[in-house]
C-alpha cells in the first residue's frame, strides 16, 4: 500500500499541478458518533475544491464495527470513480495521530550524509517513535499494544545541526533531526479500511483532531495551545507545543449537559429545552429569561473549566481554541467569563469558515450545505495535500515503515 501510495500521490500531484486537472477525493470523518461522507473534486492548480455530495449519519459513537459499517454503505460507488484517493479522519477511539521530533546523533559529523547513512537514520527514527508511542496509543484506544499498528508515516521536515534542509544527502551533521507524523490503529479498524479501499486507489488516515490542530496552527501562527473538541456528550483535547501535537486528554461532556440542565431547572421536555437553547442564542426571549438562562449555561460551563484544569495546567498553553459542533454561547469568549478563572488563558474559536481563505483555496458547494459541515471531511484533504509524501525523504521513511505498517 505505501509504495503504492508514494508512486501515486507523488506523480499525480506534479501532474494534476502542470495540467490543471481536477483530482477525485472520498472523505470520510468518524467522530463522536458521527459519519461526515463528502464527495468533491479539487483543482490542485486553482486550489479550488468543488462539494458533489455530503452525507451525514449518526452510529453508537464506541462501536467501530457499526461505523465501519457507515464507511462500507459510503464507499460502494467507487468502483466507478477510477483513480479517486480516500481521505479518513477518524475518533481518538481508532487512530493515534502523534506528530514529534526524533534527534539522532552521528559518530562521524564531519563526514557527508550518504543515501546508506539516511536509510539507516531515518529507520532508527520511525522505531523510535513507533517503539515510544505504541503502548500510549494502545492505552489511549483501549486495546493491547499487539492489536496497534502505523497505519501511516510521513516526514515533516529535517533539520541538520538545527538548520532545516530539503534533503540531507551531500550535507555534514552531527545530528539530523527529523519531524515525523505517525498514526496508529487498531489492527481491526486499519485491515477494514484497507479491504474497503481497492487498490490502486490512495488511502490516507489520522486522527481528526490532530488533522485540526495543525490546520490551526498553521492559519493562526500559534504553536503553544490546547484544542477542545467539543460534541454531543464528549470533548476531546489535543495540544500543540513547538512542533510536537496530540491528544491529551478526552472526557465526558458537550451540548447534552446544556440541555440536561435546561431540562431539570425549568421542567420542560427535552425538546422544549433544545427550543430554548435556541431562542437564548439568538436572544429571542424576555430579558428575565434571559438573565436566568446565561446564569444556568455559565455554570455548566464553569464545571467544563474544571475539567480542563488539569491539561491546562500540565501544559501551560497561551490559548485554549474551542471547536464546537453546536453553536456555543457568546459569554464563553468573553473577557469576563476568562476572568473567572484565569485571566491569562484565552478561550478562542476555531475561524472554519477562514481556514480555506487563509489556506488559499476556494470552495463551492450545493445549496444548503455549510463549511463547519463540511469541515471535518475537507480537514483531512488538507493535511493529505501539506503533508510531503513524494519527496525523497518520505520515500525513504514509507520504505522502512512498511514491515511496522503491516505488522
Amino acid at each position: 500500500m505505501n509504495g503504492i501510495i508514494v508512486a501515486v500521490n507523488g506523480f499525480l500531484k506534479n501532474l494534476l499541478l502542470r495540467l490543471g486537472k481536477r483530482e477525485r477525493f472520498y472523505a470520510v470523518s468518524l467522530v463522536a458518533g458521527e459519519g461526515h461522507f463528502a464527495r468533491f473534486s479539487v483543482d490542485l492548480n486553482r486550489r479550488e475544491i468543488e462539494v458533489q455530495d455530503l452525507q451525514i449519519h449518526s452510529f453508537p459513537a464506541d462501536d467501530v464495527i457499526a461505523g465501519l459499517n457507515l464507511v462500507r454503505r459510503f464507499l460502494r460507488p467507487l468502483r466507478r470513480h477510477r483513480g479517486a484517493t480516500v481521505l479518513v479522519s477518524l475518533d481518538p477511539a481508532f487512530a493515534t495521530t502523534v506528530q514529534a521530533s526524533v534527534a539522532l546523533l552521528r559518530e562521524k559529523p564531519e563526514e557527508t550524509i550518504d543515501d546508506a547513512d539516511l536509510d539507516n537514520r531515518v529507520a532508527q527514527g520511525i522505531w523510535r517513535l513507533f517503539n515510544g508511542e505504541r503502548s500510549r496509543a494502545a492505552k489511549k484506544m483501549l486495546t493491547s499494544d499487539l492489536d496497534v499498528i502505523m497505519t501511516e508515516v510521513a516526514v515533516k521536515h529535517v533539520k541538520l545541526d538545527d538548520h532545516r534542509v530539503v534533503n540531507p544527502v551531500g550535507f555534514p551533521a552531527r545530528t539530523i533531526e527529523v519531524l515525523f507524523s505517525g498514526t496508529f490503529s487498531p489492527r481491526i479498524c486499519a485491515e477494514e479500511l484497507r479491504n474497503l479501499v481497492p487498490a490502486p486507489r490512495v488511502l490516507f488516515m489520522g486522527e481528526h483532531g490532530v488533522f485540526e490542530a495543525d490546520l490551526l496552527s498553521r492559519v493562526s501562527g500559534d504553536d503553544h495551545f490546547l484544542l477542545a473538541e467539543i460534541f454531543s456528550d464528549r470533548c476531546h483535547v489535543f495540544m500543540v507545543q513547538g512542533t510536537s501535537m496530540t491528544g491529551v486528554a478526552a472526557f465526558s461532556w458537550g451540548k447534552e449537559n446544556l440541555i440536561n440542565a435546561i431540562t431539570e431547572e425549568f421542567l420542560v421536555s427535552r425538546k422544549v429545552a433544545e427550543h430554548m437553547f435556541q431562542l437564548y442564542l439568538i436572544r429571542q426571549a424576555s430579558g428575565v429569561l434571559l438573565r436566568r438562562m446565561e446564569k444556568l449555561l455559565q455554570g455548566e460551563f464553569l464545571h467544563f473549566v474544571q475539567i480542563l484544569a488539569e491539561p491546562i495546567e500540565k501544559h501551560v498553553p497561551k490559548a485554549v481554541y474551542l471547536f464546537s459542533s453546536f453553536e456555543l454561547p457568546p459569554f464563553v469568549f468573553s473577557p469576563g467569563f476568562r476572568g473567572t478563572f484565569s485571566e491569562r488563558i484565552r478561550f478562542l474559536p476555531v475561524p472554519t469558515e477562514m481556514f480555506f481563505d487563509e489556506l488559499g483555496f476556494s470552495v463551492t458547494m450545493p445549496e444548503g450545505m455549510s463549511v463547519p459541515a463540511l469541515f471535518a471531511p475537507l480537514a483531512a484533504f488538507l493535511e493529505f495535500y501539506f503533508i510531503p509524501r513524494g519527496d525523497k525523504m518520505n520515500m525513504v521513511a514509507r520504505r522502512h515503515a512498511r514491515w511496522l505498517v503491516k505488522d
